[in-house]
């Protein structure tokens, strides 16, 4: 689940929010590597990551918000692709 969070000085930001009980061992493995090469990188064709808090029963992914929408559900609703399509999908 992303939820919108604005902070006190009007900047926005994608909150994600992982539940602890639904994930195997090697969903918080994977999270957990997600997490560490996030707060490596920077560079504009990757989301950021801002911070991230393992609480009790979730886990809070603190990131830039980006909007329109998932690009998954964009790019499975295509059949085909063409070189331009594939480029200008995001």
């Amino acid at each position: 689940v992303v939820h919108e969070a604005i902070d006190g000085e009007g900047n926005n930001y994608a909150v994600k929010i992982v539940t602890k009980s639904v994930l195997t061992h090697e969903d918080v493995v994977g999270l957990m590597d997600e997490i560490s090469i996030l707060r490596e990188l920077s560079h504009p064709n990757i989301i950021r990551l801002y911070d991230a808090f393992d609480e009790p029963l979730n886990y809070f992914l603190v990131t830039e918000m980006m909007s329109g929408g998932e690009l998954f559900d964009r790019i499975v609703q295509k059949e085909a692709y063409n070189e331009k399509e594939a480029r200008d999908v995001c």
